[in-house]
């Protein structure tokens, strides 16, 4: 048994497309660092204002701008002096604070200041008299709101999405020619020669592709994560995903830190990428040419996606029943954003496992009706 899983591994590497494959899996890696730079530093481009020169990132002390490294590591200093609960007393001292604070004023007369006073200002408007309470924003969200630094759990969450979207094409190209292959190839023929050729296959292509695919994947998000907390750390992964500076999240009612945004991101985007991992390998089944196979598994796991779901905003129940779909497992963001409970994600969580499990289903019955006679 060993030795035919070897087999089908050593196969799966010989695939003409899989030179492709690697080479978008790569390009891609190599696109995410050169975005977000050293795993967080560029997030601070999130950071920003309007001005003639463009967009800048921006920060502030003492009167000076800061920009780059130097204003992150700033808004990362004033954001920890703030790392409490967001309540109606910490706003007024904030309010107070932000007041007798210095401003930097550009060439224009633009004001640019820290991230901190930034958010708080455009969340609550915290300069005015009349600034917004706790309750105001956020009164749907039960317990604390917790503020402090986001900037390096959004890079990290930022990448691991990026990285997800990018593997599952790579699962794709790699997955659909898994038995088109040797059908173009004229291996079928072959299996009438071995005694339960037909049922040993599929356990053996199934074991090689499911093994190469999360070996695969599992290197490359220890690399991710090791890179990045090695450097960062985890501090701060106790505020919450409201407090996040790109304000993605400010209207989420589930209270959810960024700790945990970031484990269901990957555990999500692990079983996302499993569930199109098996789907394309039903496709392969199905199909006669990997043409035909790539084609259509891009077709069916792509166009559900998150960028259909935004266009129906009033249908409630056709959006529940397409974020169980494999796809949109990889945009956790979006999800977190929608739902408003623990239990509902948690329930979108075991549909998840379940269709899984009715496409494993599936597979096995399919290959029974199609490869069985094969049977020696």
């Amino acid at each position: 048994m060993i030795i035919l899983i070897k087999n089908e591994v050593h196969k799966l590497f010989k695939i003409k497309v899989l030179p492709f494959s690697l080479l978008v899996v790569i390009l891609g890696l190599i696109y995410l660092m050169m975005i977000y730079g050293e795993f967080g530093y560029d997030i601070s481009r999130l950071l920003t204002t309007h001005s003639d020169k463009g967009l800048i990132a921006y920060s502030e002390k003492d009167g000076r701008l800061l920009t780059g490294q130097e204003g992150y590591e700033q808004n990362k200093k004033v954001a920890s002096m703030y790392s409490e609960e967001i309540n109606d007393v910490f706003l007024a001292q904030l309010h107070a604070d932000y007041k007798s604070s210095s401003y930097v004023s550009f060439e224009n007369g633009e004001r640019f200041y820290n991230a901190t006073y930034s958010f708080f200002q455009d969340v609550f408007n915290i300069g005015a008299e009349n600034y917004g309470k706790r309750n105001d924003v956020w009164g749907k969200v039960k317990g604390s709101i917790q503020y402090g630094f986001t900037g390096d759990w959004e890079a990290l969450e930022n990448i691991l999405h990026s990285f997800f979207l990018l593997f599952s094409i790579f699962i794709i190209i790699f997955a659909a020619p898994l038995f088109t292959f040797d059908r173009e190839c004229g291996m079928n023929a072959y299996l009438n020669t071995a005694k339960n050729g037909g049922s040993n296959l599929l356990k053996y292509k199934i074991v090689a592709m499911f093994g190469a695919i999360n070996i695969l994947m599992f290197v490359v998000l220890i690399v991710i994560s090791t890179i990045h907390f090695v450097q960062y750390g985890f501090a701060n992964a106790n505020v919450n995903i409201q407090c996040s500076y790109d304000q993605r999240y400010i209207g989420a009612t589930i209270n959810c830190t960024m700790g945990q945004l970031t484990i269901w991101t990957l555990i999500s985007g692990i079983i996302g990428c499993n569930m199109i991992l098996l789907l394309t390998v039903l496709i392969s089944m199905i199909n006669n040419t990997t043409l035909a196979s790539f084609s259509i598994s891009l077709a069916i796991i792509w166009l559900p996606g998150y960028p259909f779901m935004q266009m129906l905003e009033n249908d409630c129940i056709l959006r529940l029943l397409l974020s169980v779909v494999p796809v949109n497992a990889l945009y956790v963001n979006a999800l977190i954003r929608d739902i408003s409970t623990w239990n509902a994600l948690w329930g979108i969580f075991l549909m998840r496992l379940i269709l899984f499990g009715i496409l494993f289903f599936i597979t096995t019955m399919v290959w029974r009706k199609k490869y069985m006679q094969f049977n020696g």
